[in-house]
């Protein structure tokens, strides 16, 4: 019985391109499909350019029908392997997805989709002209370009590819994407088990705390029901913090209530979709007692990627300017090396705190050792700035246009989160912990925003009048900060609840926070008795 024969490279290439071919008429033709059967979402995204491209659309699926009855025809008269133009189908792919990246931005799907229609349209083109081009082209100048442009291409594709599987193996908070997901984010953000931030290690989770007990574990001091009630907290950098863990306001709601322990849990730069992830993957199997989020109404209406439709993750991650890493880093290093020079040379991190390196040597449960090494835990005025003015203003303003003078839709995606996490927990007894941004507690940093955004209209309490009738209307327990630290702040004539140019709570404002956390937790769990 004679052997199969092995497909030869040769036939390989001709199979490869009739099937790049058919499949950019069906990318060019699904675009028209789309566009002209949804037009009232299309024609807004793309504007009036709109025809302009189905027409282009139409004018690929013609070029793209043309270029395989022409190839499929060469092929049956033997020619040669189309080597070339498989290497300028992986050209055309990158030249035309960084043509977008450019011009194309913000990624939107409708304009995406119609892009893609008429950028489908180079390959038969190019297939169609190649032997002409061919011919009026010196043999060596053809062939110098076609090397090179494979081979800038090839670099620019492996090195997004690269990037992307170093930050698979080795995540870090660096590396972290708009376009990701909850899980992935979560794991970029997460610290190492046993790092030490501040003269106190993260947990086997990666969280700023002791290792967790569930409560069929809970042991130690008892409460009234005569074991040690489990509390769990989830949230952002709050949770991770720039105060050590002592002065953390979980662990200052601990102190303030005896035989309950208090979990934290929480990294830098998540918001609600990994709230959620963590209630349901890390808090749910603690079976705590209560769940507190604490919601930072600074930033976690406008979360990391918000606007983003979840159906277009994979295609937000390639075309998405702000999830490919060939733009993100570049600008991310430019960044940190400009804040690094407008705040001189220290020893913290951007964002950080004075001594932070010192104290994150080794575990300290000295506290008079751990004030010397932190001089300004006391004395705020004392701490340098954690930002440059422009960088913190930059912050600062930005969250003031997207939560006091952003029209109500922009919270439409918080309240969706919102809602998965009240039916996530279940019939665990759940609260939220509203937290204030800087500005909408000091008066003085209030009168700067207002000063430098004369154009905007802004409702400074807007972002707490939205969500406290939220969870009010379905009857959420909730325990909104502001009125208390802005009385606190005005009362004092400046309590230093911030760090200066930090954007984060000093000793001060833990202490607050955690007493306020200590009247919700007592509230609930002796209401539920």
């Amino acid at each position: 019985m004679a052997r199969p024969q092995a497909l030869s490279p040769g036939a390989f290439a001709h199979g490869a391109l009739t099937l790049a071919l058919l499949f950019s008429c069906a990318v060019s033709l699904r675009s028209i499909v789309l566009a002209l059967g949804g037009r009232e979402e299309f024609e807004p995204a793309v504007g009036r350019w709109f025809m302009l491209l189905v027409v282009l659309a139409g004018l690929s699926v013609v070029l793209g029908v043309g270029a395989t009855v022409v190839h499929l025809r060469a092929r049956r008269r033997g020619a040669p392997p189309p080597f070339r133009s498989l290497r300028a189908a992986l050209n055309l792919c990158v030249l035309a997805t960084l043509l977008y990246l450019i011009f194309g931005q913000p990624f939107q799907r409708q304009q995406f989709e119609l892009w893609a229609g008429v950028a489908c349209g180079s390959l038969p083109l190019w297939t169609l002209l190649e032997a002409q081009i061919a011919r009026r082209t010196p043999p060596k100048l053809l062939r110098a370009i076609d090397v090179l442009l494979f081979n800038a291409c090839l670099l620019l594709l492996t090195a997004e590819v690269g990037l992307r599987t170093c930050t698979w193996l080795w995540p870090s908070a660096f590396f972290t994407r708009t376009s990701q997901g909850a899980v992935e984010f979560m794991e970029q953000a997460r610290r190492p088990e046993g790092e030490i931030h501040l003269g106190f290690p993260h947990n086997s989770g990666g969280h700023y705390d002791e290792e967790f007990r569930p409560r069929w574990d809970a042991t130690g001091a008892t409460g009234a029901a005569g074991r040690e009630r489990i509390v769990v907290s989830i949230g952002d950098s709050f949770s991770l913090s720039l105060v050590p863990h002592h002065y953390h306001y979980t662990t200052v709601c601990e102190r303030l209530l005896p035989g309950t322990r208090v979990h934290n849990m929480g990294a830098a730069a998540v918001g609600p979709p990994e709230y959620l992830l963590m209630l349901c993957e890390e808090a749910l199997p603690l079976e705590p007692d209560l769940i507190v989020i604490g919601l930072f109404l600074g930033n976690d209406v406008g979360f990391a990627g918000y606007r983003s439709d979840p159906r277009d993750g994979f295609l937000r991650s390639w075309f998405d300017r702000e999830a490919v890493f060939l733009f993100v880093l570049p600008q991310r290093i430019a960044r940190l090396r400009q804040e690094r020079r407008a705040i001189g040379l220290s020893d913290r991190a951007i964002g950080g705190v004075g001594g932070e390196a010192a104290a994150s040597q080794r575990r300290i449960d000295d506290l008079d050792e751990l004030e010397a090494l932190l001089p300004w835990l006391h004395r705020p005025d004392l701490q340098g700035p954690g930002f440059s003015h422009r960088r913190y203003w930059d912050i600062e303003l930005g969250r003031a246009v997207s939560i006091c003078a952003e029209g109500e839709e922009e919270f439409a995606p918080l309240f969706r989160e919102l809602e998965k996490i009240v039916r996530a927990a279940g019939s665990t007894p759940l609260a939220f912990l509203l937290i204030p941004d800087e500005f909408q507690v000091d008066d003085k940093v209030w009168a700067e925003v207002v000063a430098r955004l004369p154009e905007c209209e802004l409702e400074r309490d807007r972002a707490q009048r939205l969500v406290t009738a939220w969870l009010d209307a379905r009857k959420v327990h909730y325990l909104d900060l502001l009125p208390r630290m802005r009385a606190l702040e005005t009362s004092t004539g400046g309590a230093h609840l911030y760090l200066p140019l930090n954007t984060h709570w000093s000793v001060g404002g833990n202490q607050v926070g955690g007493e306020a956390l200590a009247e919700l937790v007592r509230s609930m769990l002796d209401e539920e008795r």
